[in-house]
């Protein structure tokens, strides 16, 4: 496995005691990635119970094989095949009476059926039931260990690849799709996953506009803007990098903006250090934007967490989930941009790891203005 499970349990059950209980239930799939290897479809597909001493995975028939070998790889995670009528039930017979058991929000979603139905079944066990609002996984998730950190940096050195292998293919009379899909290509082959880390972006002229914009049919034009944001997935881990690029040379109002975005980029990465919060860095790439007259046009997050998920904790943002204070091994984007409607945009996006030296960036590709 790419983390210590050992490490991790300690970790799930300190905070656990936190919030008064000693046994922890999540649905959430990628919490299932992460602390057992299965890759599931949908929330119901596999549970986990977190016991004081083990993990319990639960799931059904279509998964016992596979959930038997990892169990047998791994003393930690012990393997339950549960007939779904019961699942609840076969769930509570693992938590000892008048033990408290909390189910996580964030694995939730929107099953109040599911909260309903574990809360009949904890009190018909007398068991004590409680609906933790903290993504306490996903705390436990935010710090990345040497083998997480390792998947990583191939997946970035397969994306570095990818933004090499792409540049000369933007050239007027391409289609952005056209591009999107040979990058795509090119990734999976060197990569060796079928997975990309989300639907590419190629977002060219007015296109570029739109921070999340899909690549369509719009053929690329001399003279254009374009906004490369795309990823690849290696061993469940993801890569996630933004690049903004010109055919021929950009207006002067293009490379005010661009280099605006690059200025703000950098600095948030120069200020990001151990004890800060994601609002303190959100603040010194957002106040960069604010003075230059473009804080209208700065619309997202400065940054995100990147691991089993494109987008997980820490959050770099103004919001209150930016709260998080930045530890060692933390990993994350720096991303800012600037967005105007009906004409441009540009994004310029590294993901890097917090250490005591700093924000390291895994993107090692050129981050100078690039015309092609």
């Amino acid at each position: 496995m790419k983390i210590d499970l050992r490490q991790v349990h300690k970790r799930i059950t300190r905070l656990c005691q936190q919030h008064n209980v000693t046994y922890l239930a999540t649905a959430n799939p990628n919490h299932v990635l992460y602390l057992t290897g299965l890759s599931v479809h949908s929330p119901m597909d596999a549970f986990i119970l977190i016991t004081p001493s083990w993990f319990i995975l639960f799931s059904d028939d279509r998964y016992r094989g596979t959930i038997d070998a990892i169990a047998d790889r791994n003393p930690l995670i012990k393997s339950v095949v549960w007939n779904r009528l019961d699942l609840y039930t076969d769930v509570m017979k693992h938590v000892p009476q008048g033990a408290s058991v909390g189910f996580e929000g964030a694995s939730v979603h929107s099953f109040y059926s599911y909260v309903l139905n574990f809360r009949k079944a904890a009190q018909a066990r007398g068991v004590i039931a409680r609906n933790i609002k903290a993504d306490i996984v996903g705390a436990v998730r935010m710090v990345k260990f040497p083998g997480e950190m390792a998947v990583l940096k191939r997946a970035f050195q397969v994306s570095d690849r990818a933004y090499e292998y792409v540049l000369p293919l933007l050239k007027p009379g391409v289609t952005e799709l056209s591009v999107a899909q040979k990058l795509n290509a090119f990734m999976r082959e060197q990569s060796g996953s079928d997975e990309i880390s989300f639907a590419t972006i190629i977002a060219s002229g007015p296109h570029s506009a739109t921070p999340h914009a899909t690549a369509g049919q719009r053929k690329l034009r001399k003279r254009d803007i374009i906004t490369l944001d795309f990823g690849c997935v290696i061993e469940n881990y993801r890569s996630d990098m933004t690049r903004t690029v010109f055919i021929g040379k950009p207006t002067a109002l293009q490379q005010n903006i661009w280099e605006t975005v690059f200025n703000a980029q950098q600095a948030a990465e120069h200020a990001a250090s151990i004890g800060l919060t994601g609002n303190d860095v959100d603040a010194v790439a957002r106040q960069i934007i604010e003075d230059s007259g473009y804080g209208d046009f700065f619309n997202h997050s400065t940054g995100h967490g990147v691991g089993v998920e494109t987008h997980e904790r820490p959050y770099i943002t103004p919001s209150k989930v930016g709260k998080n204070v930045l530890e060692e091994n933390q990993v994350f984007t720096i991303e800012p941009g600037i967005y105007l409607p009906g004409q441009f945009g540009v994004r310029i996006e590294n993901t890097g790891v917090m250490t005591k030296r700093g924000f390291v960036s895994l993107c090692k590709s050129d981050m100078e203005l690039t015309v092609l």
